[in-house]
């Protein structure tokens, strides 16, 4: 799967119980992936993880640091909602 297939996957009208949902949840990002999804640099990320900002971070056998699609996403839908307010 290519990066701009992923963005496929920010489709609202999805319904909870889909299929696609699910196998997101085991799809991981490198952090050079998010960053370039995002339109931010890697290093911005970095941080964020070190302040508790910024999508949710998987560390995988406790230093590779893979973020997971489907908490991405979610992270996503809350911070447009947030900044429509």
């Amino acid at each position: 799967m290519k990066l701009t297939d992923l963005s496929l996957s920010r489709n609202r009208d999805c319904p909870s119980d889909c299929e696609c949902k699910s196998m997101m949840k085991h799809i991981y990002l490198r952090r050079a992936e998010v960053a370039t999804r995002l339109k931010i640099e890697p290093k911005t990320l970095a941080n964020w993880a070190l302040e508790g900002k910024g999508p949710p971070v998987v560390r995988l056998g406790g230093h590779l640091v893979r973020y997971e699609l489907g908490a991405l996403i979610a992270w996503e839908v809350g911070e447009s909602a947030g900044s429509a307010e």
